[in-house]
């Protein structure tokens, strides 16, 4: 999970807001979203209670059935993560990264009104995690 991490990390272009960002998902009766942290702009712990649509629910249910250990991700299109409790809605890409590290797409054109997405946390991090914070 440490080098997949890692590369998930040095994938992202960090050239400032908006951007993509990484969410690992969790649950399938109830599903949770968890934002990747990083450093600069992504260096903020947010956690949502999401409801997927029921093509990208059932989608998702199936492909985590299929693939237990998968690490799933919803990958939002740019958005400015400051504005996420005020946007009208938030779009992305259902992921999935097997244990073999290769990653696939399980579903596109995911769409969460603002009526979809509950967020249960949100803090902003030092903009530079490469260092001891207090």
């Amino acid at each position: 999970m440490g080098s997949f991490l890692a590369s998930l990390i040095a994938a992202v272009a960090l050239s400032g807001h908006p951007t993509k960002h990484n969410f690992f998902l969790m649950g399938t009766t109830e599903v949770f979203a968890s934002h990747v942290v990083a450093t600069e702009p992504h260096h903020y712990q947010i956690v949502m209670k999401v409801t997927l649509d029921e093509g990208s629910l059932a989608t998702y249910r199936e492909a985590k059935l299929a693939a237990p250990g998968d690490t799933f991700l919803l990958l939002l299109d740019p958005v400015d993560l400051d504005a996420l409790a005020t946007a009208s809605e938030v779009t992305g890409t259902l992921r999935a990264r097997g244990t073999d590290g290769v990653a696939r797409t399980v579903a596109t054109g995911v769409r969460l009104p603002r009526a979809a997405y509950e967020i249960l946390y949100f803090n902003e991090l030092p903009k530079d995690l490469s260092g001891p914070h207090h």
